[in-house]
Order: C-alpha cells, then structure tokens, then sequence
C-alpha cells in the first residue's frame, strides 16, 4: 500500500512538471497584455476615443516590447534593469497623459490617487 501511495504521488508530481513545461506561450501575449492596459485606462478616464484608443495601445505594446528587452539583457545589473524600466515605464505614462483630454487627465489622476490611497490603507492595517 506504502509503494502504491508513493507512486501515484511521483506520478502526480511528473504529470505537473510535464503539464507545466508544454504550457504553450502565446506569442500575442504582449499585444492582449497591452489591450488589457487600454480597457483600464479607459475605464480610468471615462472612455477613449478610436484615435486615443489605437495610440494608447501602441504606447504600451512599445513599453511591453521595451522592458522585455530589458529584462532578457544579461548585461546589465539589477540596479541598471530597475532604472532602465523605471524611464521606460515614465515615459509611457507621459505619453499617454499627452494623449488625453484635460477632464480625463483630472478623472486618471482622481483614479490613481485612489488607488494610492487604498493601498496605503491596505498596508497600514
């Protein structure tokens, strides 16, 4: 009973390692995660225009693309890779506050507090 129990354990245990190695990557994973951005930043603000839409998606499809050359850099050190996302991911968020209109700029920056402050309350406690 003791040798059963332990394989149908190993074999759970190989099934996982297996299941997890063949997990397909998709490759518009970039595309969907930038699409994902745009859907919050348009509840952020209210709704996008068409225009404010495709642009807001190059935007993050660029930032995505960026930081994983970044990340996939191994010449860099931690503190380089961090300070290189970091400008990255400011000059997205620049570039996408240029995009928008002064009322969806007020409505982003009323969102994000929000959050700021949630999350301060939520460590706090």
């Amino acid at each position: 009973m003791r040798k059963l129990a332990l394989a149908a354990t190993g074999l759970v245990f190989l099934a996982g390692v297996a299941w997890a190695q063949d997990a397909p990557k998709s490759p518009a994973s970039g595309e969907q995660r930038a699409a994902a951005m745009v859907k919050v930043l348009d509840r952020m603000v209210g709704g996008l225009t068409p225009e404010q839409t495709t642009r807001a998606r190059e935007i993050y499809t660029k930032q995505l693309t960026d930081a994983g050359s970044v990340r996939q850099d191994t010449s860099l050190t931690s503190e380089q890779r961090r300070e290189k996302l970091s400008a990255i991911s400011q000059a997205s968020q620049q570039a996408v506050n240029e995009l928008l209109t002064p009322e969806q700029k007020e409505k982003r920056q009323k969102f994000l507090e929000t959050i700021r402050k949630e999350a301060e309350r939520s460590q706090n406690n």
